[in-house]
């Protein structure tokens, strides 16, 4: 059965074009453009062209060079700007600003905490709801003289080392 609609206007040579003009700082959606196609005719001969989207890996590998040198030339050098630089960055790399956050308590004392199942257990009496609903209270964990440690087991459970009585 022969296929339906409008043949493609994809071409094998776009694999080679398409790396040389991302390796000038384009987008692959301005190379669409340059071909003059869609986005959306691009994004398909992604899915259905493997060789087409090996380039465009390497394409975009080229490209983050071609911003990256601009963003060196602009630090050794001087001129450009900055903050436009760092959201394009940002926008087209994926690259985030670190964020850190320390947790103190009265007087700049630090709160103790322990990682315990992907959220947090601090070290005083606390009040904690479960997904259903339910509530229950914890002991002061350094206080019981129960755990020394919390940790995940090698098969994802999470154990208490208890010390060994003496």
């Amino acid at each position: 059965m022969a296929k339906r609609g409008r043949p493609s206007k994809y071409d094998p040579k776009y694999c080679e074009e398409v790396i040389d003009y991302l390796g000038q700082g384009y987008s692959k959606e301005a190379f669409a453009g340059h071909i003059d196609v869609s986005e959306d005719t691009i994004y398909e001969w992604i899915k259905v062209h493997s060789d087409f989207s090996e380039a465009i890996k390497k394409a975009k590998a080229k490209s983050r060079i071609w911003w990256e040198d601009l963003g060196r030339e602009m630090v050794m050098q001087g001129g450009g700007n900055a903050p436009i630089w760092i959201f394009n960055m940002k926008n087209r790399f994926g690259w985030k600003d670190k964020t850190e956050t320390e947790l103190v308590g009265k007087g700049g004392q630090q709160i103790p905490i322990f990682i315990f199942g992907g959220g947090f257990l601090p070290q005083s009496p606390t009040a904690l709801t479960t997904p259903k609903g339910t509530s229950f209270r914890l002991p002061p964990i350094q206080d019981s003289g129960m755990a020394s440690t919390i940790k995940k087991n090698d098969n994802g459970t999470v154990g208490v080392d208890t010390p060994s009585p003496t």
